[in-house]
């Protein structure tokens, strides 16, 4: 049988494999040719996705190319860089920005899993063959979103006390998980709040206040984010002249709630 014999009886597994072994089966119907560089090798995508994960986990997508030469075959044994461009603190699981992975005999190369870190936003994670600068890069875009918690939760029990005129003396300290893990990167809101006779929660213009950066006060704190830890210290709250037990309610990203209660008591 000729050369071109053995080719064209091969080719069609090899490109049936492709596409059910790789990372991301439901994409790869969408392969895109790039320009064919001098050499005859072509890079061609296996993923085309925006991948989204919130703050301080895993993404579930994995950045994976294939190499085929001009007619198409796979091309195995080639190096692929992949690099994290942009700003962001996100890495590869072994920590490194950028790593090196050859390809299989089907000719995909996937990258190592892509942990995001505490800030969000977009950036880029390029696929290239440094053997080959001709070969032009496969780009993918991800974006690393705030992260998302079920449970909020006091770190200690202590009661929060304070007198008429004064600041609270202890710092409320919270912790966001999402099934029992911390969460890093939670975007929270903390709001002074009244509680009806039916147990909804309104917004309170008395009692207990924040102050911004003006010293004013203020009653409820939009922006908050949990540290690395999945935790977040609020910052100090006082106490005006009026006494009783009030309410501070937080919010997280996801739907989890937190009502913490508040004593001023006079002196």
């Amino acid at each position: 049988m000729s050369a071109h014999g053995r080719g064209a009886s091969t080719a069609r597994p090899r490109r049936r494999r492709v596409a059910q072994k790789g990372p991301l089966t439901a994409m790869q119907i969408r392969l895109t040719v790039l320009a064919a560089p001098t050499g005859g090798q072509t890079a061609r995508r296996a993923c085309d996705v925006l991948v989204t994960a919130p703050a301080g986990t895993e993404f579930t997508e994995r950045p994976s190319v294939v190499a085929r030469d001009a007619s198409g075959e796979p091309l195995a044994l080639v190096p692929v860089r992949f690099e994290i461009a942009g700003d962001t603190d996100a890495r590869f699981a072994n920590g490194a920005a950028a790593v090196t992975v050859t390809t299989g005999a089907d000719g995909t190369a996937t990258a190592p899993a892509l942990r995001a870190g505490e800030r969000t936003g977009e950036f880029t994670v390029r696929a290239a063959v440094p053997q080959r600068p001709a070969v032009g890069p496969v780009a993918f875009a991800a974006t690393v979103t705030a992260g998302r918690a079920d449970t909020l939760a006091r770190t200690d029990g202590a009661p929060l006390t304070a007198a008429p005129g004064s600041e609270f003396a202890q710092r409320l300290t919270v912790r966001a998980t999402r099934g029992g893990a911390p969460v890093p990167g939670a975007a929270l809101t903390a709001e002074m709040v009244t509680a009806g006779p039916d147990g909804t929660h309104a917004p309170s213009g008395e009692g207990p206040y924040f102050k911004d950066a003006k010293g004013d006060p203020v009653r409820t704190l939009t922006g908050l984010t949990t540290d690395a830890d999945g935790l977040l210290v609020l910052p100090a709250i006082h106490a005006d002249g009026r006494t009783g037990t009030f309410l501070l309610r937080l919010t997280a990203q996801g739907g989890a709630t937190l009502t913490v209660e508040l004593e001023v008591t006079a002196a």
